[in-house]
């Protein structure tokens, strides 16, 4: 059931986000991500629950299961951005979904699994810096939950990227 790529005059979405979401567009349809990066939170929030819909009723002849797990990784990483909290919540649930779910139904090329965790390990290590505490504890349990999960340590990628020393930008959030 994937959504046509076809470009809607009356869908607003920049060039660069068509750009930096293609993936997602093409597994969920360009109306489904507009909404999700909408400004109205009704809209994103109905969004976010379409693409969790259609990511637990996918099936591997649709899209190749690496590449699914790719498009999913894209939007998911813009929702971990969000600093709204149910959007933010969104983008861990499809986190959780796709790593306690998804790729344990389908099999997804141990290098997709592992550049698609780095990319949200890298997103929610920065949540982890907020002030706020609630985003915080979210984000570290979701981290968590990523590093002794069986198939995310076999991609070994996230693994390499936990023993290196942090970067300037994460130390000085923490500094604050």
């Amino acid at each position: 059931m994937l959504k046509n790529l076809l470009l809607h005059k009356d869908v607003k979405l920049s060039h660069q986000d068509r750009k930096e979401l293609a993936l997602a567009i093409e597994a969920y349809g360009l109306k489904v991500i507009a909404g999700a990066l909408d400004k109205s939170p009704d809209v994103k929030k109905t969004s976010c629950e379409s693409i969790k819909k259609l990511l637990s009723d996918y099936e591997s002849d649709e899209m190749k299961p690496g590449k699914m797990l790719k498009a999913t990784t894209q939007i998911t990483v813009r929702l971990i951005r969000d600093k709204m909290w149910a959007i933010f919540n969104h983008g861990i649930t499809l986190t959780n979904s796709l790593f306690n779910h998804f790729i344990f139904s389908h099999t997804v090329p141990k290098k997709e699994l592992g550049e698609s965790s780095l990319k949200l390990y890298k997103e929610l290590l920065t949540r982890c810096c907020e002030s706020n505490e609630r985003v915080q504890d979210k984000a570290e349990d979701t981290l968590e939950a990523m590093v002794i999960n069986e198939k995310i340590r076999n991609a070994e990628l996230l693994h390499e990227a936990l023993l290196k020393p942090l970067q300037v930008k994460y130390r000085l959030n923490t500094l604050q």
